[in-house]
């Protein structure tokens, strides 16, 4: 800011909106919003995972009906 106020200094007017600006931005804390989006984060992840369960509980019981009854007809032996 040398360059720029060097030759000229602030009036009275600009030092108090200075003064002011600082005070204000000084007296607020700045709000972290980490717990707020790591708990969304987490609200998405088990709601993805209830619909993933559901939707495929049932997904490989045909697949095992299949494979229990070939082994029935080739008397338990492996392939």
């Amino acid at each position: 800011m040398i360059p720029i106020y060097g030759l000229r200094p602030l009036t009275q007017d600009e030092r108090r909106n200075l003064f002011a600006f600082f005070q204000s931005i000084s007296q607020k804390p700045e709000e972290s919003h980490t717990v707020t989006t790591g708990g969304l984060a987490l609200a998405g992840l088990v709601i993805l995972l209830a619909i993933t369960g559901v939707a495929g509980r049932h997904r490989l019981k045909p697949v095992r009906q299949r494979l229990v009854e070939r082994a029935r007809l080739e008397g338990g032996r492996s392939a």
